[in-house]
């Protein structure tokens, strides 16, 4: 099993003088010296903060590992609190901007290209992902994972390694817990039988990779998270003021050394066990981002029978639905003026999900013959070619509107009817379907718990993250299937 193993490295609050900057330093220097590779997510203010201190010597051995970006800073405004005040596009404009400037201040400061972007606590939007597909770099800690084993994922066009997954029996592939544990032998030792109980579990549910975060590195020092020392409730504190409010506390340096020790310990049980594969960033992105410049005759056929037996927008195939769906609609076209199904279609990575909610029931339900579901189909294009993403609903002869999962549907019935009747068929009942995957619901309560954020400002709404969150699963799809 491959382990992709991650370190957010967050600090910009304790003083110099402590000498804690030693740590992250120590960490990667551990992973160089045992040859196992590690990815160092690391705030951008972070970055500078090093910069600023000519920490060389810290940044030249974080560098010897692998470097992403874990937002701008370490304090309100998050990207997620702008996306959330906001509609898509006034929304990604905030987020591009500074998902794109932290990017910059922590290549500069690493002299660097970071591998990635990756969410901060509970600082996740859907806007994130199309930022680093624009960028072209993987998400890290992304809340959308597709069944039936919740593993790395596509995403608004974005590769992504999952974070916090719903609620399933499936093993979970991802383990985080070192963090106080390191600093006290008996928890570690403890901590440690878990992490090779988890490794057991997840190699028999045959997960392909495991994401693992085995501690912050300002944890290894730090006796509570810094966070609600810079910006309860989403005040920012001025660094002039954090001297004389009360403090998160450090370790001794006894403790420190121990944790120490005991990471060293934790990588060279990783390097050594049987079952384990350390890869970094890149590779995983290497192994299991590919996907196929097209989709095809079968591929479609696949998933339009999915979609008609499980009358609902199905995720267990290797495409997207939003992908399935534009698939669908050349596919018929193409028969429609020709006669014939083209072999394979133009896959479509870029277009993203209906930004708004589409009608679950059409205005008018009516039977759709031959014309009319090519109609549909070269509406959705004209759509998507104008909007870069999926139409919530679509116009009929009529004038009234039906939603794109009922769309979604007929394309699907009049495809597999093409290929096992060798027609269109001369009526498909146009009625109800669901607005997303089913699954778009729990993906958009994970984006929806940035409510429960103590580094947030109370009430909030929080209901565009939901909405766009859930709506965007039609961009979903597993990753896992490209290895």
């Amino acid at each position: 099993m491959d382990l992709i193993i991650t370190h957010d490295t967050e600090d910009v609050y304790t003083p110099e003088q402590y000498g804690f900057d030693e740590v992250p330093k120590r960490l990667a220097e551990i992973y160089t010296e045992e040859g196992v590779p590690a990815n160092f997510m690391v705030i951008a203010q972070r970055a500078r903060l090093l910069k600023d201190r000519g920490r060389e010597d810290v940044l030249a051995a974080m560098r010897q590992q692998f470097i992403g970006v874990h937002t701008l800073w370490d304090a309100a405004p998050y990207d997620s609190v702008a996306a959330a005040k906001h509609e898509w596009a006034e929304g990604l404009e905030i987020v591009r901007q500074m998902q794109t400037q932290a990017y910059r201040e922590v290549a500069e400061s690493f002299d660097v290209e970071p591998v990635c972007l990756s969410a901060h606590a509970f600082n996740s939007a859907p806007h994130q992902h199309v930022v680093a597909r624009e960028l072209g770099l993987p998400f890290m800690y992304g809340y959308p994972t597709p069944p039936p084993l919740y593993n790395m994922s596509r995403y608004c066009g974005a590769f992504n390694f999952g974070y916090v997954i719903v609620p399933t029996e499936t093993e979970l592939p991802y383990f985080e817990g070192f963090d106080d544990a390191l600093s006290s032998q008996p928890e570690f030792e403890a901590h440690l039988e878990r992490f090779a109980e988890k490794i057991d579990a997840c190699v028999r549910a045959g997960q392909p990779a495991m994401l693992m975060h085995p501690a912050h590195p300002f944890k290894i020092y730090s006796l509570d998270w810094v966070d609600f020392y810079v910006s309860p409730n989403g005040r920012i504190i001025p660094p002039e003021e954090w001297p004389r409010r009360r403090q998160a506390g450090v370790r001794s340096w006894g403790q420190v050394e121990l944790a120490l020790r005991n990471f060293r310990r934790l990588v060279q049980f990783i390097k050594h066990h049987p079952d384990l594969n350390p890869i970094s960033v890149p590779e995983a992105v290497k192994k299991y981002g590919r996907v196929p410049d097209q989709i095809g005759r079968l591929d479609l056929y696949a998933a339009a029978q999915r979609t008609c037996a499980t009358r609902s927008v199905a995720l267990d195939g290797a495409f997207t639905p939003a992908e399935i769906a534009i698939g669908l609609a050349r596919a018929l076209l193409a028969f429609r003026r020709h006669g014939a199904l083209p072999e394979a279609v133009q896959r479509d990575n870029d277009c993203l999900g209906p930004l708004e909610e589409p009608l679950i029931t059409p205005e008018e339900p009516c039977d759709a013959g031959p014309d009319l579901i090519a109609e549909l189909a070269a509406s959705l294009l004209r759509a998507v070619e104008r909007d870069r993403c999926l139409p919530a609903n679509l116009r009929l002869p009529d004038g009234s509107r039906i939603g794109l999962g009922s769309v979604y549907h007929a394309l699907s019935r009049a495809y597999v009817a093409v290929v096992e009747l060798g027609k269109l068929p001369e009526a498909l009942d146009l009625w109800r379907f669901d607005r997303e995957p089913a699954l778009g619901h729990l993906i958009g309560l994970q984006f929806y718990g940035l409510a429960q954020s103590q580094l947030v400002e109370p009430n909030l709404d929080y209901s565009r993250l939901y909405r766009h969150g859930k709506l965007q699963t039609w961009t979903l799809a597993p990753a896992w299937t490209a290895s």
